[in-house]
């Protein structure tokens, strides 16, 4: 087998979890605690029921919060899916992520491509500074990149 043909070894669903938390947490702060993901994804859940994407209403505790980003040897925990459902939808990561495929490998890329990007200081810079800009702005700043990005490129030909 090529080294072209080798796949990246796949991750396990623990490592999956801290993937998504470690890229949607804000700069600056610590991934949610067990106790605040459990009571994040309890919101979530009920939200879900009351719009009747969830068959029942669930409680999610810190134990099983933690049960989930310790999982062993890659077996799942004995939990509901449903509670990955939630999960996912409360981090905003699709739920094939946490299948086999290639809608995991692109989601998981596009997870760690975010996570680099937060350790940039110059787009973290740019980010907070388009966030304090109107709707109108931030088009004129997009369309500013997308102009400098087209001449980039003809100048590399």
């Amino acid at each position: 087998m090529s080294s072209s043909d080798e796949r990246p070894p796949r991750r396990g669903l623990a490592e999956k979890i801290e993937l998504v938390l470690q890229a949607t947490t804000p700069v600056g702060q610590q991934p949610p605690s067990n106790d605040e993901i459990a009571k994040r994804m309890n919101a979530r859940a009920e939200l879900m029921y009351r719009e009747g994407r969830l068959p029942e209403l669930l409680s999610v505790t810190k134990q099983w919060s933690w049960q989930l980003r310790r999982q062993r040897n890659g077996k799942w925990p004995d939990t509901l899916f449903q509670n990955l459902v939630v999960f996912a939808e409360e981090f905003g990561t699709p739920i094939s992520f946490f299948a086999d495929g290639p809608d995991a490998l692109r989601i998981e890329k596009q997870l760690e491509e975010l996570s680099a990007l937060k350790q940039d200081a110059n787009v973290v810079a740019v980010a907070h500074r388009m966030s304090n800009l109107s709707p109108e702005r931030q088009a004129l700043v997009m369309a500013a990149l997308t102009l400098a990005e087209g001449e980039t490129s003809h100048a590399e030909d």
